[in-house]
């Protein structure tokens, strides 16, 4: 790990309203994570509150926070991770901090949109414990 960039509020809290309010480097200087705060809060409105990055700046997982909850609301996992490649290899749905299996609704709904916005999505799911994985390109990551 290198050097961390913070931005603080008027209050002394985490806080930036045109980007990530912590951005981590690797010792190349390059970001391996960008982290999104509100008042001290970890909260982002338009997009994944955190955001990590494979060595190769390809992202690697993203994950969905409201108020310091996980959240990717009703109808998007709060949590994805992708291979080098960027596919998508793993969805964790949480609404308000607390994990939930989507109904085949959520699902169809979620990989309609992905398919609309040219995304990858996970195919092939372990409904265990709510954790979806694309076996296929997580092999992949080798």
């Amino acid at each position: 790990m290198g050097k961390t960039k913070e931005y603080y509020n008027d209050h002394h809290q985490l806080d930036r309203e045109d980007g990530p309010a912590v951005i981590e480097y690797d010792k190349d200087g390059q970001v391996e994570r960008e982290t999104y705060y509100f008042n001290g809060i970890i909260h982002r409105e338009d997009g994944p509150a955190i955001i990590e990055y494979h060595d190769n700046g390809a992202v690697k997982r993203e994950a969905y926070f409201h108020g310091g909850k996980l959240d990717g609301g009703e109808w998007c996992p709060a949590i994805i991770e992708y291979n080098r490649d960027g596919d998508a290899i793993s969805e964790q749905w949480f609404s308000r901090g607390q994990k939930f299996i989507p109904s085949v609704e959520q699902i169809d709904h979620y990989h309609d949109w992905r398919i609309d916005a040219g995304m990858s999505f996970v195919t092939e799911w372990d409904l265990t414990d709510s954790t979806y994985t694309n076996y296929k390109a997580a092999a992949e990551l080798g």
